[in-house]
């Protein structure tokens, strides 16, 4: 079948045409068997195109003209048959929409978003707010202590002088080893003390952060690697190398905004364990909406610009 473009357009490579809801349209169909046989043509299912007409087989070219009429939103599939019923031809008409395409399950892009989304809490500032300036992080900022840093969590300014960190050693005011707060500058706004022991839910908080700086940072690495990939053998690489790029960027903001009200809920809880606890939380799950709303978004965009472009017939030079 050939469309005639009256109203009708024809979608991609596939066999598929589009025509909107009450509309006409109208499709050249070649021949008609070996005799020139009248044929029947059908919609299934019936109610979606109505087949107005068809007409006998042009003298000049062997095309007969069928005339469609969209009734109501959906996809049909137009058949033509000779009389002792053998099919002659098929084709699919989408009432109201321009139909997508299926691919096989091997054939999807693997998207990175969820390694990505987890990977990203491990390495950005969580901004605390209320605290002027304080955000959570896995790693101190302003110093470096001989032999690295006996603290694993950090909530700190931009150069580490104000900071709450939780940190395991020798406590000079129980006079012990355990896990406790070390702070500077910090007091107002969380109520904890230098030297606060933690008990075994810090043990716990402790040591889960010890973890995570080192898991999130190689999960990052898979997900920008996932990504890397989708683009590679997608079907469209521009079109997923634009979807990715929003993700990235889309989960960086998403990680901070639902970050922050994360750490907000956990202050207003348990301070200091419940900030933390709350922040990362809050992070993984805003990376995670931040990538997938803006790597959705992006596709539709794309595909919204690509189908402004027609092509451009081709005309004879001067």
């Amino acid at each position: 079948m050939v469309s005639s473009q009256i109203h009708l357009s024809y979608i991609d490579d596939e066999e598929t045409f589009a025509l909107d809801p009450g509309c006409m349209g109208e499709l050249a169909l070649w021949g008609g068997g070996p005799n020139g046989e009248a044929l029947e043509v059908r919609a299934d299912p019936a109610g979606i195109v109505e087949v107005t007409k068809v007409a006998a087989p042009s003298r000049g070219t062997d095309l007969r003209s069928v005339h469609l009429r969209g009734a109501e939103i959906g996809e049909a599939t137009l058949q033509a048959r000779l009389p002792n019923g053998e099919s002659w031809a098929t084709t699919n008409v989408a009432v109201g929409f321009t139909p997508g395409h299926m691919t096989p399950a091997l054939q999807v892009p693997l998207d990175g978003e969820i390694p990505f989304a987890i990977g990203a809490a491990s390495i950005i500032r969580i901004p605390v707010p209320g605290t002027q300036g304080l955000a959570i992080e896995l790693g101190p900022r302003g110093w470096t202590p001989k032999g690295g840093s006996t603290s694993t969590l950090f909530i700190q300014d931009v150069v580490g002088k104000r900071h709450l960190r939780l940190d395991y050693g020798y406590n000079v005011k129980t006079g012990t080893v355990n896990f406790h707060w070390n702070q500077k500058g910090t007091f107002p706004n969380f109520g904890i003390a230098d030297h606060t022991p933690v008990g075994s839910v810090g043990r716990v908080a402790y040591k889960t952060a010890r973890y995570f700086k080192y898991a999130g940072r190689t999960l990052l690495v898979v997900g920008l690697a996932m990504d890397a990939y989708s683009v590679v053998t997608a079907t469209k690489p521009l079109r997923q190398a634009v979807k990715v790029a929003a993700g990235w960027a889309g989960a960086w903001v998403g990680c901070k905004v639902v970050g922050a009200g994360g750490a907000w809920v956990g202050t207003a809880v348990t301070p200091g364990i419940g900030t933390a606890v709350g922040g990362v939380v809050g992070c993984i799950a805003g990376g995670f909406i931040g990538y997938e709303g803006a790597s959705h978004a992006a596709g539709r965009l794309y595909d919204r610009g690509e189908a402004q472009f027609r092509p451009v017939p081709e005309t004879a030079g001067p």
